[in-house]
């Protein structure tokens, strides 16, 4: 593992709005404070089937920006 990551993005219409990307954090809540302080739409931390807790941003184009906290990360 490393300390960074990237993402490469690039214009691709006929592919438009079938984007997902999903990152892991080490505090959720506090993530999700954070995007909605920059008025970014976006859900309620929940757990998706696996019972990972997860929020999700989605743009016009319905391309997807997932969170989740990171099981490896402790907790406080």
């Amino acid at each position: 593992m490393t300390t960074f990551g990237s993402v490469y993005v690039t214009a691709d219409p006929a592919r438009a709005g079938s984007a997902l990307v999903t990152i892991a954090v080490s505090n959720l809540d506090e993530h999700a404070t954070a995007l909605g302080a920059r008025g970014l739409a976006l859900d309620e931390p929940g757990a998706d089937s696996s019972a990972l807790r997860q929020l999700t941003i989605t743009d016009d184009d319905g391309n997807c920006i997932k969170f989740f906290a990171d099981p490896a990360q402790p907790t406080a």
